[in-house]
């Protein structure tokens, strides 16, 4: 996954120009991410999932504004990664709310309380 995130680095930095900065901030977080998702069993880019990226998030120290900035980074990745093939398709909206974002199942089926006023 690191040869393809170089790939994506270079691609973007080529398209985009961004500051020296960002491309440093980026260079930090995606790496550890995808370092987080390889041990977690995901052999590929098509394998990870939103609630890995939660899961990565919570896993993290830092207060949750870094948080929802390292999220920002992750999702520009993801994204412009389908958009240059390396990846299958683009990553659904994260909306990282903070350590109680905790990544659950959401089934359809289950019956919605109801409020009567």
């Amino acid at each position: 996954m690191t040869e393809k995130f170089e790939e994506w680095l270079s691609r973007y930095q080529q398209e985009r120009n961004p500051a020296a900065n960002t491309v440093r901030a980026i260079r930090s977080v995606v790496p550890r991410f995808l370092r987080f998702a390889q041990e977690k069993g995901r052999g590929t880019l098509d394998e990870i999932t939103r609630e890995d990226v939660i899961d990565f998030l919570n896993s993290q120290e830092a207060r949750t504004s870094s948080k929802k900035i390292e999220e920002r980074y992750i999702t520009l990745f993801f994204n412009r990664a389908a958009d240059y093939g390396l990846r299958v398709e683009r990553l659904p909206v994260i909306g990282y709310r903070g350590p109680t974002d905790v990544p659950r199942a959401i089934s359809k089926d289950l019956p919605r309380p109801s409020f009567k006023p």
